[in-house]
């Protein structure tokens, strides 16, 4: 029997739905749709090839054409690209496999919440806004936890922990929060046990955390950086880079699985940093004057045996 387009990816998103979180099947539905919408939902899946895709009118033309990013469409591509796989292996469906490339983009900086602008978050909160909100930013803001993350692990006395099965990366979380930190994250799980009756609590109550910070960054008329709920995690990662001097170290807080996702964090110049977080001046001077110590105990040794007869 020809299926069409849309007849698989119903029944791929069923089949899928099980091993994914909620978030990325929502992401998954979102990519997929984009797809149908242009080649079109009834068109054979047997007629499916790469050229859909990199073809000179394909779908990455098209929404080059309709003003997206390169980065956006290599987000849409990644979640094409399960779909095309579970045809050809699982389903065995197309004759062969569809491959297709992503876009080259270059590396971007993360885009942070400067002490300042952290400050005049706070400040606005207090002014306009109920004190709730202002509790949950300065928890993200403090732990550099992920959106989600507050609200699926469990707190077992000074320790909140999340299993490996729960986390983007697959790494168990174990941080010791103080009573301050504490206090504001059962506050926030029992903001989320309100919205139970909702499809998905957890999603609804970030939706909710992320569409307020937007607002108020619009409102602060920040420019210059997108910042978002995940912004506060990228502050947290710079602070602590700057504080510990410990790659590994920020790597196990942040459930990085390598080294290079923490170390994009070093891309930022010590004069940045400085500039966007005073209170790590004392971090950084301390570490420059290290660094100015070793290399004049480096250049006074190689002085001393270039005169040794």
């Amino acid at each position: 029997v020809e299926k069409s387009v849309q007849d698989t990816v119903i029944e791929y998103l069923e089949y899928h739905k099980e091993m994914i979180k909620p978030a990325t099947l929502k992401r998954d539905k979102s990519a997929l749709n984009q797809l149908m919408n242009f080649i079109g939902y009834t068109k054979p899946v047997e007629e499916l090839s790469y050229k859909d895709i990199e073809g000179k009118n394909g779908l990455i033309h098209h929404l080059r054409n309709k003003k997206c990013t390169d980065e956006g469409i290599n987000t849409t591509l990644r979640h094409i690209r399960p779909y095309f796989n579970w045809l050809y292996e699982k389903e065995k469906i197309i004759p062969e496999p569809i491959k297709f490339k992503l876009l080259p983009v270059g590396m971007k900086l993360y885009h942070y919440f400067s002490e300042s602008e952290t400050n005049q978050v706070y400040h606005y909160i207090n002014e306009n806004i109920d004190s709730f909100f202002l509790r949950c930013y300065h928890f993200y803001n403090n732990t550099g936890m992920r959106p989600t993350e507050p609200f699926i692990g469990e707190l077992v006395g000074d320790w909140y922990l999340i299993s490996g099965e729960d986390r983007k990366n697959g790494i168990p979380m174990q941080m010791q929060l103080n009573e301050e930190l504490k206090s504001i994250l059962l506050e926030m799980q029992s903001f989320r046990d309100t919205k139970l009756h909702c499809k998905d609590a957890n999603v609804r109550v970030v939706d909710i955390l992320e569409r307020n910070i937007m607002r108020i960054v619009r409102a602060l008329e920040f420019t210059g950086k997108r910042l978002t709920l995940y912004s506060f995690r990228h502050s947290y990662a710079i602070r602590r880079i700057t504080i510990t001097g410990s790659i590994h170290d920020v790597m196990r807080e942040m459930g990085h699985s390598n080294t290079q996702t923490t170390m994009r964090y070093l891309r930022f110049p010590e004069q940045r940093r400085l500039d966007d977080f005073p209170s790590l001046k004392q971090y950084i001077e301390n570490r420059q004057n290290m660094q100015k110590s070793g290399s004049m105990v480096t250049k006074s040794m190689v002085t001393e045996y270039s005169n040794l007869p």
